[in-house]
């Protein structure tokens, strides 16, 4: 019978004075023979316990035969009185194979609401040795991917019959007034349904009926009804992927009928992917968590955030206050 001891290993360091690291193995004893360390962490009742010798295995971050990834946590927080947008990473760094997240606003608001802004990092691109990406738009609390098209004619109509067009289904809808049509367009392009509550609804198809759903998320639901064009007879053409020309637009009818105050008529917003189109981060930090995968050696020096300050900039106030309550120093006569 073998276990495994579970625990956490940490690193003090004597010279700095400070607990430096943490490491993936969690042996239950060290041994030192020779200059060559090894560790134990596993256990038989045949007496045959086994040991790693470390630093000789070819593959980095390898212990006891499992693979452990590297993983870096900092935060940004340069002038923390300062509000600023970030907008650039880069990494002294060997190695182009770090991935991770960017975030700020993560601490909770009393009411238990947050403002918490999180983005994906995308690939690093090399650069005279260092590693550059711009920082991601955030895919929460986003709004800037979301914008206003037009106003629609009845949706429920159900002389508007579906047809197939290019391995997708659609039908179109007279539009009241000239529609936004530079964000009109393509699959990633969410149609969202406003009725006279301002309440926003995305629509999906099951089976062979159609739902009308509340509008929540912060990024683009699979699967919805989304703005394919803007055409030349003031309609704009909505399209799904398969084919829903079997069961027309009947189900429409008991869509829009049972939700939603519609009465004063739609208005037609579009939400596209907010890990494109949404809010830049911006906060009075910035968390980045970093995870490199790579099986061979990785230095990392120093890592360098690109921001501008925005104008709630908490620290000019600061300043002017402070200023303002100087006293003049007394003057000789």
């Amino acid at each position: 019978m073998q276990h495994q001891y579970t625990g956490k290993t940490i690193a003090f360091s004597h010279k700095g004075g400070f607990w430096k690291t943490r490491y993936s193995y969690t042996p239950t004893c060290y041994a030192a023979i020779d200059n060559v360390m090894i560790t134990n962490n596993t256990g038989s009742d045949g007496g045959n316990d086994l040991f790693w010798e470390h630093e000789v295995n070819p593959a980095h971050n390898n212990f006891y035969g499992e693979a452990f990834s590297s993983s870096l946590t900092i935060v940004s927080n340069q002038d923390p009185s300062a509000v600023k947008i970030f907008k650039a990473l880069s990494l002294e760094s060997n190695s182009d194979a770090w991935v991770g997240q960017a975030s700020t606003h993560v601490h909770q608001n009393p009411d238990g609401t947050n403002e918490l802004q999180l983005g994906n990092l995308q690939a690093f691109i090399t650069k005279e040795g260092n590693q550059y990406s711009e920082l991601p738009r955030s895919i929460t609390n986003s709004s800037s991917h979301i914008e206003y098209v037009c106003s629609l004619e009845d949706i429920i109509d159900e002389d508007s019959e579906a047809y197939a067009f290019s391995g997708v289904s659609g039908w179109d809808v007279s539009v009241l007034n000239t529609p936004n049509v530079a964000i009109l367009g393509g699959s990633g392009s969410t149609a969202l349904f406003v009725d006279g509550d301002n309440d926003a609804y995305y629509l999906t198809q099951f089976g062979d009926a159609w739902n009308l759903n509340l509008f929540t998320a912060d990024s683009p639901v699979s699967g919805a009804v989304y703005i394919y064009n803007y055409n030349s007879d003031d309609t704009i053409t909505f399209a799904i992927g398969g084919d829903i020309t079997t069961i027309g637009l009947g189900g429409l009818v008991s869509a829009f009928g049972g939700t939603g105050d519609w009465s004063n008529g739609i208005q037609l917003f579009s939400a596209s992917d907010p890990a494109i189109n949404g809010d830049p981060m911006r906060g009075q930090y910035l968390r980045l968590d970093l995870v490199n995968n790579s099986t061979t050696p990785v230095e990392t020096y120093a890592i360098n955030v690109d921001f501008e300050n925005t104008k709630l900039d908490h620290s000019k106030v600061a300043k002017k206050k402070t200023t303002g309550n100087k006293k003049a120093s007394p003057t000789k006569k």
